[in-house]
C-alpha cells in the first residue's frame, strides 16, 4: 500500500465503539439504545413479544366466519400480532430496513424445528407481489424472509414459480369479506411440474383472515402439488 494509501487506510473495528458511542443503534421497538450490537430490537423488547399460540385452521375468519373451502391444510404463525411486531414488520416492508430478516428468523426458527408439517417441506414459496407493486416498493418482503428461512431449514426456495396476474389493492384497509374477493383469481403458477407431487410451505408476511394464502395455495393444487402448508411472521389474536 503506497503512503497515500495507508493514510486513508480506517481500521473499522477499532473505531467502531466511537461510533457505536456517537450515533448508538436504536431499538425499534422502546427507541432505547442497544450497546454495541448489529440487531433492531432489544433483548428486553423481544422477551416480550409472545409466540403465536392458535395457529389452526378453525380460527381463521376463513374457515370460521366464511365458511370457504380452505385449500391449505394448516399453518405456523412465528409470533401474536401486536404494536411491537407491527413495527418490526413495518420496518421491514416500508422502511426497508432487510438486515432484520436474520433476527426475526434467529427468534422464529427454532419453533419451526419441532413442526413436521415445515420440515417435510420440498419447497419453500413466498406469497409473490404483483410486478408493479414489485416495482413500486423495490422488493418483495415474503420473499426476503423466505430466503433467509430457507437457509436455515435447509428447504430450497421457489422465488419464480408462484406469480400474482393480477394487481391488487393493499389488504390493510379493507374488511374481512373485501379481502376474500380482492384476492380471488389473482395468482397463477409457472412451470408447474417442478411442483408436481411435492409438499410446499408457502410462506407470508402476515395471515390475518387466510384468504391470500388459500388463493395462493388453491393454484399450487391445482398446478399439481401435494399439499401446502402455510408459514407467516405473525398473525392476530
Amino acid at each position: 500500500m503506497n503512503s497515500a494509501g495507508a493514510g486513508n487506510f480506517i481500521d473499522k473495528k477499532a473505531i467502531q465503539p466511537l461510533l457505536n458511542w456517537f450515533f448508538p443503534r436504536i431499538c425499534l421497538i422502546c427507541n432505547q439504545p442497544i450497546p454495541e450490537s448489529k440487531n433492531y430490537v432489544c433483548e428486553s423488547c423481544w422477551s416480550a413479544i409472545s409466540p403465536a399460540v392458535n395457529s389452526h385452521l378453525k380460527s381463521l375468519w376463513l374457515k370460521r366466519a366464511a365458511g370457504a373451502d380452505v385449500y391449505f391444510s394448516g399453518y405456523h404463525s412465528c409470533f401474536l400480532f401486536n404494536d411491537s411486531v407491527q413495527k418490526i414488520i413495518h420496518s421491514l416492508k416500508y422502511e426497508k430496513i432487510k438486515n432484520i430478516v436474520g433476527e426475526i428468523a434467529k427468534k422464529a426458527v427454532p419453533p419451526m424445528l419441532e413442526n413436521s408439517e415445515i420440515t417435510s417441506s420440498d419447497y419453500i414459496i413466498p406469497v409473490p407481489l404483483h410486478k408493479k407493486k414489485l416495482k413500486e416498493r423495490g422488493f418483495n418482503q415474503s420473499a426476503v424472509f423466505t430466503r433467509e428461512v430457507s437457509k436455515y431449514l435447509h428447504i430450497p426456495c421457489k422465488e419464480n414459480c408462484l406469480l400474482r396476474k393480477r394487481y391488487t389493492q393493499t389488504q390493510t384497509k379493507l374488511d374481512a369479506e373485501e379481502r376474500r374477493i380482492n384476492v380471488s383469481n389473482a395468482f397463477d403458477v409457472k412451470n408447474g411440474e417442478e411442483i408436481s407431487n411435492c409438499k410446499i410451505l408457502l410462506v407470508d408476511d402476515l395471515i390475518t383472515t387466510g384468504s391470500t394464502i388459500n388463493e395462493c395455495a388453491k393454484v399450487l393444487l391445482a398446478a399439481g402439488a401435494r399439499s401446502v402448508f402455510a408459514l407467516s411472521i405473525a398473525h392476530p389474536a
